[in-house]
């Protein structure tokens, strides 16, 4: 088994989620394993361009692998009625780290805030082998370090169904932060400065695609 992430972003015709419910159940029956679903909501800027979408539903499933694309596809049309469009993208888990008393077997508190970073590291294997050393033995450690973070998945993209609206990149990070956090403070700053950090960015062959999420159920 795979565990992994389908990130469904969406459009709707009328305001949030408040008119979804049925197509949300629908979405939730058709998607095997799926261990968590979380609704979330913009904090940063939406333009067309770059951050076209509003709204996320981030579903966690036990296999990726069992995940059939021809039912996202119909559940994609059958979402035209109630969306103006949605973009299903599909992730692998590449590795997971959490609080020990941090429940992740359930939707998480709401207004909870989600960073969620794309990334492109140059596509050979030494600096991909950089990337992903960087990530375990400096990133990581230091975002257990600001405070209020909870949670970090990682991600290796594999595929999309839908309108493929927004950017996606091959590596997505995705953390999870108490509401009242120090994203932006000393200890986020360290993680985003280093020497480290600034040459796996130099490294990158597309600028990092980040978006900011609430948790809305």
């Amino acid at each position: 088994m795979a565990p992994g992430a389908i990130v469904i972003y969406i459009d709707p015709k009328s305001s949030g989620f408040t008119e979804l419910g049925s197509w949300l159940n629908s979405v939730h029956e058709a998607v095997p394993g799926v261990r968590t679903a979380m609704k979330l909501e913009a904090t940063d800027t939406v333009d067309a361009k770059e951050r076209p979408y509003r709204y996320e539903y981030l579903l966690q499933v036990a296999d990726i692998d069992a995940v059939n694309d021809g039912a996202l596809e119909e559940l994609h049309a059958k979402g035209k009625t109630i969306l103006n469009r949605s973009d299903w993208n599909l992730f692998r888990s590449i590795s997971f780290d959490k609080k020990p008393d941090f429940d992740d077997s359930v939707t998480p508190p709401l207004n909870m805030q989600l960073v969620q970073v794309g990334m492109a590291p140059r596509n050979d294997p030494e600096n991909i082998a950089d990337y992903h050393d960087w990530y375990k033995t400096e990133h990581m450690p230091f975002l257990a370090e600001v405070p209020g973070w909870q949670v970090g998945n990682r991600y290796e993209y594999l595929r999309s169904v839908g309108d493929k609206a927004e950017i996606v990149r091959p590596f997505l990070a995705a953390h999870l932060y108490d509401e009242v956090n120090g994203l932006g403070g000393p200890e986020w700053r360290k993680s985003v400065d280093s020497e480290y950090t600034k040459r796996v960015q130099r490294n990158c062959v597309e600028p990092n695609h980040r978006r900011t999420w609430k948790v809305v159920g």
